[in-house]
């Protein structure tokens, strides 16, 4: 598969997008959301210190809807994009790798809340993404929570939402999207099947379509979530949700890892993974995005930050 068009993409964001805007294209990096933290986190020192002169990269690729060069404001939407992440970090510390077959991308947001009113931000991701696929490639997904896009229950896509160190009001966020877009196991590091999108799409369009159109969701997505919060999009994401009404185990703590592939991937037994969960019947999704679990004892809320969560088969 060829590697992404700059020019192409760029076309298409602006079509997508009605605010200024930023790409920053790299044929190969690390991690696309660790490149727009440390953006944020050496910008707060740039200002924090005024007489510091931050230097040019080779890679940067500034531009905005009208096409024009300039040096991104701090609250204009950023873009990182790569070809090929080679040591991307999933949720919970999890590797997520990927090569030219698929699409890797961060977007870089500021919200004029606090940290603590973001709750359910990553299922409003998750909406616009899988409302993008439907529209762009007639691909019907569901969602896992609190980051998953799943096709058939096998992984489509992930969601990496951050919040870069030492940010405040406006807060910045950075979305990683990681989207498996043709077959090739060999470009992801991952513990369960996966679906792509040329397999589940009546309508395969291009990586960069993609690319321009769920970001163009995302930030319209995320204007909404500003002005009426997680409530606004609780339908929406119980349309989708495809945990509802199953019951699931709760994995809490360290789980022990039983070996690891060829490529070196930990793998984690059903067993062991068993051994350190609770059975509980999903109830929903609560006013602050919390799932809403019941282990026989009433409704109690889970944090993504505490638990991985697996629908019982």
């Amino acid at each position: 598969m060829s590697i992404l068009d700059e020019a192409l993409l760029r076309d298409e964001l602006a079509r997508h997008i009605d605010k200024p805007w930023q790409l920053e294209f790299f044929p190969s990096l690390p991690s696309t959301n660790r490149y727009l933290c440390q953006e944020v986190s050496a910008g707060l020192q740039s200002r924090s210190h005024p007489g510091r002169q931050s230097g040019s990269r080779s890679g940067l690729r500034s531009g905005s809807r009208s096409g024009q060069q300039s040096s991104p404001p701090a609250t204009e939407v950023r873009l990182c994009v790569t070809d090929q992440q080679t040591a991307g970090i999933g949720r919970r510390g999890r590797q997520w790798h990927s090569g030219n077959q698929s699409i890797t991308f961060s977007v870089l947001h500021h919200f004029p809340l606090a940290a603590s009113e973001l709750g359910g931000l990553s299922l409003v991701a998750g909406i616009a993404i899988v409302e993008a696929l439907e529209t762009l490639a007639d691909c019907q997904a569901d969602l896992k929570w609190p980051n998953d896009v799943l096709v058939g229950g096998n992984k489509l896509a992930g969601i990496l939402i951050e919040i870069p160190a030492a940010t405040q009001t406006p807060c910045a966020v950075v979305t990683g999207i990681g989207i498996n877009y043709a077959s090739d196991l060999a470009q992801q590091s991952v513990d369960q099947p996966i679906a792509t999108v040329s397999g589940c799409s009546a309508t395969l369009v291009s990586r960069e379509v993609l690319i321009a159109g769920i970001t163009g969701n995302l930030l319209a997505a995320y204007d909404q979530f500003e002005k009426y919060g997680w409530s606004f999009f609780k339908d929406r994401y119980a349309k989708r949700d495809y945990l509802k009404e199953k019951t699931v185990f709760v994995h809490s703590g360290i789980v022990p890892v039983a070996k690891k592939d060829e490529q070196n991937t930990e793998l984690i037994e059903p067993e062991a993974r068993q051994a350190l969960a609770r059975k509980a019947d999903v109830v929903g999704i609560d006013d602050k995005g919390c799932l809403l679990v019941d282990f026989g004892e009433g409704p109690q809320p889970l944090t993504s930050g505490e638990i991985s969560v697996r629908a019982i088969p």
